[in-house]
């Protein structure tokens, strides 16, 4: 059964997986259905400034993820969250793994050299960041992408049109906020690197899609994870970088 110290072990080996500029959060969520803990951690404020900084007030930098339901598998998935549009990205590619489980899941404290083997093998960052690069480099028609992602029958009703609409036009939006922040300006050709069209759709299902009121960020990053629409976008994107 875990205990509390199987919390912290976890902690522990995530933080050295990490470096030493390593901080972590946890965070409980409780419902109906499960009790979870979360562990994320991340660089420090400092980190963030010095190794990480892009440009401005913009950051790309790496998260550790451990969703960690009590009397169920681990996961801990590796990923990247970006200060510009206040979004986590875990990438799920062809070929390429930033996923762990953890099945067996008490007296952690004494596996902590297979801890981190695990937690090191969910981040890595220098894959990740060469793999996002690539992304950011191939460019997208938005209008033809979103029709292959979310296609929409022809004896559609019209409510389905205008959420349909409601929700091209909040990732369109989020495509143009980030070219005029990074940029300068907008595209008026309606082209996006697949790298942007990925972040707009996933930070359309983190901040957009449920306007649930009293969910934090953690759950909100939790629930845009686990989400099907993240999961068709980096399906796209994976399909689009081996096309």
């Amino acid at each position: 059964m875990t205990n509390h110290d199987d919390y912290v072990a976890l902690a522990s080996a995530a933080i050295d997986a990490m470096g030493d500029d390593g901080v972590v959060s946890a965070h409980w969520t409780e419902t109906k259905s499960r009790s979870q803990a979360t562990i994320i951690v991340s660089p420090s404020d400092e980190a963030r400034i010095e190794k990480y900084r892009i440009g401005g007030n913009d950051s790309i930098f790496p998260r550790l993820i451990i969703e960690a339901p009590f009397g169920r598998t681990f996961k801990i998935r590796g990923g990247l969250y970006r200060d510009a549009c206040a979004n986590l990205d875990i990438p799920r590619l062809a070929g390429v793994s930033f996923e762990s489980t953890l099945r067996h899941t008490s007296q952690l404290r004494t596996r902590m050299s297979e801890l981190i083997a695990v937690c090191e093998s969910s981040c890595d960052f220098t894959q990740m960041g060469e793999k996002l690069t690539q992304m950011n480099e191939i460019p997208v028609m938005i209008a033809d992408a979103l029709a292959e992602l979310y296609p929409i029958p022809e004896d559609a009703s019209e409510n389905t049109r205008t959420r349909a609409r409601t929700r091209a036009a909040a990732i369109y939006s989020r495509i143009h906020s980030e070219q005029l922040k990074l940029d300068g300006k907008v595209r008026t050709d309606g082209i996006s690197s697949l790298w942007r069209l990925t972040q707009a759709i996933t930070g359309y299902v983190q901040h957009d899609k449920n306007r649930r009121k009293g969910m934090s960020d953690v759950d909100r990053s939790i629930m845009s994870i686990n989400d099907d629409e993240t999961a068709k976008a980096w399906s796209y994107a994976s399909n689009a970088m081996n096309a």
